[in-house]
């Protein structure tokens, strides 16, 4: 082409061909594109691919989408995590695993840096569980960790502690952190604060609706399963009980032990037969809701009523010990709407979780009916590990409260254990309504099938590659062929669940792209906590029994007036005789001479015992 270009004789034109012309085509135009002003932005363009493909998951799958996260993903959730707490908006709480402190960098700074969170927890208010059986390394791993977040952050906080020990580095976490108020309350121990549900959360005798609320949850707890009962019985003894508090609270004793003064009374169906009657000295409303058990006073039907009024006593009863009433009667020590730098322990007794659970059930729900009424300008945690223990509506307050700053966290060993306390139907909405995850080994097949169902399918490649020779015919050479083959496989199989030491698999909606959230991030082999975090945590547990139960058992003794829970007995016998005179001016016997002054064979000694 050269040559032709320099000479000067005429020749016809050299027609070119087809490959030539496409050749130069493509070579012009590259060269176009690639060349002079447009260069940088290429180079720009290729290095932004290149990152996203070095962060981003697996996007390979095509027949299944399951995947684990991906460096990208988990960046998205740091940075959402950054926001929220920068923001601060009541309802988003954003919480994280391990001990860090947010700097002034982006989130992708932040990824980078070295020193992100363990594992950020965005957006509590949507509910967080955490399951996996004992030992596991949930409540080490993940509920005191959250916790110390939340508390490193200010925020009120309720904590639910069935065992007795999370307080040990929960509530010494917050004293070591400014917290202006941190009570127990545990009935039955000596560092127990007080808490008189009656006078505190009803408002008066013919507050309906909060008598109703407070006497439903005592009855659920009154026992450890979901199997329901009599659906005549049951109801109507409810309801009865929550007369019984209605009348309580217009007494001058507004407590529990005046409802079990009032129930232990002889012939007490006639007694409210003839109460009803007259509808003295209260409003007509407070007597009213005696109507049914009257009526079938006066139907004389005996046995029925006797039912009725046994399913509430039976209730009431054992919370009639000194060391219980010690702490649900009379004006109650702490305040009980939490607001920031607040912590109010609830603790409950392994060896008298029976009698405890209904009372401790019951002052939790009030407390977070009372601190969700209205909107709340910060928010405020409610923590329950072993959730099966109790039964409070905590799918309620994860749905409901979330906008107005609840932040709900729940832990529990497996799904059976779960349906037992809250029936089947209970469990599956408690799980639908906690957006945040952490599966640990469950140590219960059912529940590991049911966490791999949910975790979903992944996809594997096979590839194989046959080779042929061509033997005895002459011919050189072989071939060879190569097949891929896909198979569909769990994300994650039940078998690797249940083989879990301390690794888990956590789920959060902000783990994700903009198209995706609450893509599986496998943590293993466990959650690595900061030593220093570690250290700290294990030094509260022995601050806690060395410095801080004195003090609060010192406390408690001051406001009750004793030296020791020993004289406690005396008093309370007579405070339950000064409830039992009144019961017999509330509700005298009718001028009946049939009707016995005796204690029916259904009650026992009204008297407090120590059970």
């Amino acid at each position: 082409m050269k040559i032709l270009a320099q000479t000067t004789q005429p020749t016809q034109p050299t027609q070119p061909s087809p490959s030539n012309n496409i050749a130069g085509d493509i070579g012009s135009a590259f060269g176009n594109v690639f060349g002079g002003e447009n260069l940088p932005l290429i180079l720009t363009m290729g290095g932004i691919l290149l990152v996203m493909q070095l962060l981003g998951g697996d996007k390979k799958q095509k027949l299944t989408t399951a995947h684990w996260a991906g460096r990208g993903e988990k960046a998205s959730a740091i940075g959402k995590l950054c926001s929220e707490i920068k923001k601060r908006k009541v309802s988003e709480i954003g919480l994280y695993c391990g001990d860090w402190k947010l700097r002034k960098r982006s989130s992708i700074g932040t990824f980078f840096s070295g020193n992100p969170p363990t594992i950020p927890v965005c957006t509590i208010n949507r509910g967080v569980m955490v399951v996996g059986g004992a030992g596991c390394g949930k409540t080490f791993g993940v509920l005191n960790p959250l916790a110390s977040a939340a508390i490193a952050q200010n925020l009120g906080f309720l904590l639910y502690d069935y065992k007795g020990e999370q307080k040990w580095v929960v509530a010494t976490e917050a004293l070591q952190n400014g917290y202006k108020n941190v009570r127990v309350f545990a009935p039955g121990k000596p560092y127990s604060c007080c808490i008189n549900p009656i006078k505190d959360f009803i408002r008066s005798a013919t507050d309906n609706f909060g008598a109703k609320q407070l006497a439903e949850v005592l009855y659920q707890n009154g026992s450890k399963d979901n199997s329901g009962g009599d659906p005549f019985f049951e109801p109507a003894s409810q309801q009865l009980l929550q007369a019984l508090i209605q009348l309580a609270r217009a007494t001058e004793y507004p407590d529990l032990a005046m409802c079990y003064a009032l129930i232990q009374l002889s012939d007490l169906e006639k007694r409210l037969l003839e109460a009803t009657r007259k509808r003295e000295k209260y409003s007509p409303f407070l007597w009213y809701q005696f109507n049914q058990i009257a009526s079938l006073a006066k139907e004389d039907a005996g046995k029925t009523t006797g039912g009725i009024i046994a399913g509430a006593y039976n209730l009431l009863q054992p919370l009639v010990q000194p060391q219980l009433m010690a702490c649900t009667i009379g004006d109650s020590s702490i305040q009980t709407y939490i607001d920031d730098g607040m912590m109010l322990v609830v603790e409950n007794d392994i060896a008298r979780q029976d009698a405890l659970a209904p009372v401790l059930a019951g002052t939790i729900h009030m407390i977070v009916l009372q601190n969700f009424a209205k909107q709340r300008h910060s928010g405020l945690v409610l923590m329950f590990d072993e959730l099966p223990t109790i039964k409070v509506n905590v799918a309620q307050y994860a749905a409901e409260f979330r906008s107005k700053g609840c932040g709900t966290i729940i832990g529990f060993q497996n799904n059976k254990q779960l349906e037992q306390r809250y029936g089947k139907e209970g469990a599956t909405i408690i799980q639908a309504n906690m957006a945040t995850k952490f599966f640990f080994n469950p140590g219960h097949v059912e529940t590991a099938e049911e966490i791999s169902k949910y975790l979903g399918e992944s996809e594997i490649t096979y590839s194989t590659q046959n080779v042929s020779h061509n033997f005895g015919t002459g011919a050189a050479g072989g071939s060879r062929s190569k097949n891929q083959s896909i198979q569909i496989v769990p994300l994650m199989s039940k078998e690797v669940l249940l083989k879990f030491k301390r690794s888990c698999v956590f789920i959060n909606p902000a783990v994700g792209s903009s198209q995706e959230g609450s893509v599986p991030w496998h943590i293993k082999p466990e959650i690595k906590l900061p030593l220093q975090q570690v250290k700290r945590f294990q030094s509260n547990e022995k601050m806690w029994q060395e410095k801080i139960e004195p003090r609060l058992i010192a406390s408690e003794f001051k406001r009750l007036e004793i030296s020791s829970y020993d004289e406690l007995d005396e008093r309370m016998a007579e405070e339950m005789n000064k409830r039992i005179a009144l019961a017999e001016e509330l509700l005298p016997l009718p001028d009946d001479p049939k009707s016995s002054a005796t204690i029916s064979s259904r009650r026992s000694n009204p008297l407090p015992i120590d059970i």
